[in-house]
């Protein structure tokens, strides 16, 4: 039975690197328009893009996901270590939120609404 590919559209300028990470089921994509795209591909006929990282200061050469699959490096004027686990950079982001928004603080900014701070 023939397998349909469907092509990976978004990049605005061409694609300098595509890299296959270690499930086989997430292809990582650089390109001169300074950006970087992931994709699920576990359906071959149906990829979807999950993520895109713009606003690098040089064209994105080259890519890479690491061995677990939690980071990709990309090559763009510098090399960057992008954490792709929304929750962990959930984590790392509450981490450095200091000092933590206090209820009266919440009030002044969001009046009516009950508090509940994103970072516990």
């Amino acid at each position: 039975m023939p397998v349909t590919f469907s092509a990976l559209t978004g990049h605005t300028d061409t694609v300098a690197s595509v890299s296959i990470g270690p499930s086989g089921t997430l292809i990582a994509t650089a390109g001169y328009d300074r950006s970087m795209r992931l994709w699920d591909v576990s359906d071959l006929a149906h990829p979807v893009q999950t993520a895109a990282f713009s606003g690098f200061t040089d064209s994105a050469y080259t890519i890479a996901p690491a061995p677990d699959g939690r980071r990709v490096a990309i090559g763009a004027g510098t090399i960057r270590l992008l954490e792709l686990d929304p929750e962990r950079v959930a984590r790392q982001i509450c981490g450095l939120a200091d000092p933590k928004i206090t209820p009266a603080e919440w009030g002044t900014y969001f009046p009516g609404v009950p508090y509940a701070p994103p970072c516990p």
